[in-house]
């Protein structure tokens, strides 16, 4: 199944019209039939709110392979925390890091509770390192702002004591 069909399937599913799926996402009519009809892919943040409203995980709807509308649905709560922190950018980055460790569950079935304490310890740490680098990043900034007003302003003030 590709994106149009399950965008339809799940709508469908769901008992919502084109119209009440668009409200909900907040999105035109329009798009929701551009997106089961005519094969337009919606924009990452337009697809997480899709997935949202239609009770599906993003993973299943950007990618045709998966056909279980709940794969990955553990790990939403922690992409939508580091999107209210962080933005678009790096829901990708920590949807890569908790997809590659995955890994770790096969072979061996892990119950809900530890599945959410692992995708919470990964988010907590992506978070921190995170904010850390943007303090850091903050700190060279002001540092190099600095320098460079110290630079602007020796020159004015030689000029004035001429």
């Amino acid at each position: 199944m590709n994106f149009s069909d399950k965008i339809k399937f799940q709508r469908e599913q769901n008992h919502l019209t084109q119209k009440g799926l668009a409200e909900l996402v907040g999105v035109s009519q329009r798009a929701i039939a551009a997106y089961e009809s005519s094969g337009t892919i919606a924009r990452i943040s337009t697809m997480r709110k899709l997935a949202h409203a239609l009770n599906v995980s993003y993973d299943y709807l950007k990618h045709d392979e998966i056909t279980d509308p709940s794969y990955g649905m553990e790990k939403m709560d922690y992409i939508d925390e580091v999107h209210g922190q962080l933005g678009e950018k790096s829901v990708r980055d920590i949807n890569n890091i908790l997809e590659a460790n995955r890994a770790l569950f096969a072979g061996g079935e892990l119950d809900e509770e530890a599945k959410d304490a692992f995708y919470q310890a990964v988010t907590k740490a992506y978070l921190s390192c995170k904010m850390e680098a943007k303090k850091h990043l903050g700190e060279k900034r002001n540092q190099r702002k600095n320098r460079r007003c110290r630079i602007f302003r020796t020159p004015l003030l030689l000029h004035y004591n001429l």
